[in-house]
């Protein structure tokens, strides 16, 4: 199931449920950093423009974990919640 919007997102890895598999979904998710805010919402006008790249799991500077989306100029962190 991809992610329908970034509020979506950010849900799915703040909650930790069981049943669900963020990682997978955010490898479904076409373009993250295009995703609306909320459900509904129009996404940004430039979207449709460009390569979006996702990093792998990377270690910031004070021990948080995070994915970075970059989408040409465009950076967006996806910040995983510590357990």
């Amino acid at each position: 199931m991809p992610f329908v919007s970034k509020a979506q997102l950010r849900a799915c890895y703040a909650k930790h449920n069981k049943g669900w598999n963020c990682d997978e979904w955010l490898a479904e998710t076409k373009n993250v950093s295009c995703l609306p805010e909320r459900k509904g919402m129009k996404p940004r006008a430039k979207c449709s423009r460009g390569k979006v790249t996702k990093s792998r799991l990377k270690t910031g500077p004070r021990g948080g974990k995070y994915y970075e989306i970059r989408q040409g100029s465009s950076v967006t962190n996806v910040y995983v919640k510590r357990t």
